[in-house]
C-alpha cells in the first residue's frame, strides 16, 4: 500500500516545529518538492520564493513565539507584515486593515504598495517603542 502524501497544511505545520537548521531544511525541501509539480510553469528559483512566503505566511498563524522562532531558520518573513524581528508583531487592528487594503488593492503594484505601507507603519511603531 502506497504511504499517503502529506498536504501542504500538514508541512507548514511540521515546518513550525522544527528546532534545528537540518530539521529546517528538510522541511523546506519537502515544501519545494511538494509545490513544484502544483506550479510547473514557475523556474527553481520562483518555487523557492514561493515556499519561503508559504511559511512566511503560515508562521503567523502558528503559536504565538512560532514565528520569531522559525524565520531565522528559514530567512523567510510574511509577505505583508515582514519579519518579526525587524517590523514587530501586527496587533489585531494591523491585521484587520492591511487585509482590507490588499482586498481592494486592484493590482499586484496596488498590493505590493498596500505591503510596503503597512511594514513603514509597522517600523515607526517600533521606532517609538
Amino acid at each position: 500500500m502506497k504511504a499517503r502524501t502529506p498536504n501542504l497544511g500538514e508541512l507548514l505545520d511540521r515546518a513550525m516545529l522544527v528546532n534545528t537548521q537540518a530539521e529546517a531544511d528538510d522541511c523546506f525541501a519537502a515544501v519545494c518538492l511538494f509545490l513544484e509539480p502544483h506550479h510547473p510553469y514557475l523556474a527553481a528559483d520562483q518555487i523557492t520564493k514561493l515556499a519561503l512566503e508559504n511559511i512566511g505566511y503560515w508562521a503567523a498563524y502558528s503559536p504565538r513565539g512560532t514565528r520569531a522562532r522559525v524565520e531565522p531558520f528559514y530567512g523567510c518573513e510574511h509577505p505583508t507584515f515582514g519579519s518579526i524581528a525587524e517590523y514587530g508583531e501586527p496587533t489585531h487592528a494591523d491585521v484587520l486593515v492591511a487585509g482590507m487594503r490588499l482586498m481592494n488593492a486592484r493590482s499586484d503594484a496596488e498590493r505590493a504598495a498596500v505591503r510596503a505601507s503597512t511594514r513603514a507603519e509597522l517600523a515607526a511603531r517600533k521606532a517609538t517603542t
